[in-house]
This record gives C-alpha cells, sequence and structure tokens, in this order.
C-alpha cells in the first residue's frame, strides 16, 4: 500500500463534509470540487522529479530553488463527466500541462468478478511523460482500467487522483504496475450492489452536471 496517498486535512475533511452532505447544492458542489482539484494537484508535485534551479532575487541575492522539468509533458486525464471541475482545479497546479478527455461509461448490469463492462466513446490523449488520470470516484476500478488499457504506457509515470475511492478500488489499482501512485481524501469501506461507494457522496456526475 506503499503508493497510496492520502490528502487529510482539518480543511479538507470539511470540503469533503460538504461533498457528502445530500443537501449541498450543485453550484457549491461544483466549486468544492474544482478546490480539492487543486489540492490534489499540488500534491501530485511529490512524485514528481526536482531539479535545482538558481534564481536572483529582487535584492540581488542568490536562492537556489527547484523546477520540474516534468511539468511541460505533464497530460491530466479527465475521465467525463464528473472529472471536469476536479481537472480544471488541477490545472491551477498545473497551468503548462496538456489535458486528454476520455468519455467513459460503465455498462450496467454486465459485471463480471467485479468489474463493470466499460465503453469509451471518446478518447483524445495527448502523449507526454507524466499522466494524472482525475476520476474523482473510484469505486469497482472498472474505468481506471479501461482508460489504463488504452493509454498503453511504457516508461511513463502515471498517477490517479480521485476524491473518494473505495477499498476495493484501491486494492485493484494498485495491482498495476504502471501506477506510481493513487492520491485520494478519502477511502470508503463498502460498494452497493450497484457499485456505488458507500458512504460514498451519491453519482458525482449527476451532482455536478444535474
Amino acid at each position: 500500500m506503499g503508493r497510496l496517498h492520502l490528502i487529510d486535512s482539518p480543511y479538507t475533511r470539511r470540503l469533503l463534509t460538504l461533498l457528502r452532505d445530500s443537501g449541498t447544492g450543485r453550484a457549491v458542489f461544483v466549486q468544492i470540487m474544482e478546490e480539492l482539484g487543486y489540492v490534489a494537484g499540488t500534491e501530485v508535485y511529490r512524485f514528481l522529479e526536482p531539479r535545482e534551479k538558481k534564481v536572483i532575487t529582487p535584492l540581488g541575492a542568490t536562492w537556489s530553488g527547484v523546477d520540474f522539468p516534468e511539468l511541460e509533458e505533464t497530460v491530466i486525464v479527465s475521465v467525463l463527466r464528473a472529472s471536469a471541475p476536479f481537472t480544471w482545479g488541477m490545472l491551477k497546479a498545473f497551468p503548462s500541462a496538456k489535458v486528454g478527455f476520455v468519455g467513459a461509461k460503465r455498462v450496467e448490469g454486465k459485471r463480471m468478478n467485479g468489474f463493470f463492462e466499460v465503453e469509451i466513446s471518446y478518447f483524445s490523449v495527448p502523449r507526454g511523460r507524466v499522466y494524472v488520470i482525475t476520476d474523482p470516484m473510484l469505486a469497482t476500478a472498472s474505468t481506471i482500467y479501461a482508460v489504463l488499457d488504452r493509454l498503453r504506457v511504457r516508461d511513463e509515470k502515471v498517477i490517479v487522483a480521485s476524491v473518494i475511492a473505495s477499498e476495493e478500488g484501491v486494492r485493484r489499482v494498485l495491482l498495476r504496475d504502471e501506477v506510481r501512485a493513487l492520491l485520494t481524501f478519502s477511502v470508503d469501506p463498502g460498494l452497493d450492489e450497484k457499485g456505488f461507494i458507500v458512504p460514498g457522496l451519491g453519482d458525482a456526475g449527476d451532482r455536478c452536471c444535474g
């Protein structure tokens, strides 16, 4: 489980409480998703390779800081539709990143060994050295598996970022050798008979988009 990175602070716990509340309206829900995307983006930097960079301050002093050469070759892969605001928030931390989009939908009723069949209707992902797959609700990991199978990475670095993950989903994602890290704000214990995370926050796509 060393590749699992749980993002936890009093601030993020408050945001998660609002997300889970069935009384939170769509506008606030989208705003919080975007904010959590930014927070997750700042955490992704932990898994990039830093390089020393010297700068001159306005007072003429030399400061030895860091830069991240991988930033120019980072691709944020947005799994539509729930991930849209989460992705926009992450882009605030990665303003130079490329963006890929995947239209994926699981086929209800078609489930084998815990995995749903996933239909990918749209796949447009530019090449890069680092891929950050954004999928707010990591339930059965069926969608992540489908995206990884289409990416067909070799030496590239893959990071999965979610808001809430199930224990089952975490376990499955970490079976994929190409995933360097899995970031999430909460690991929930269960899945219901329809494959939704419990306690979760409901259908993130519906709550974001109506």
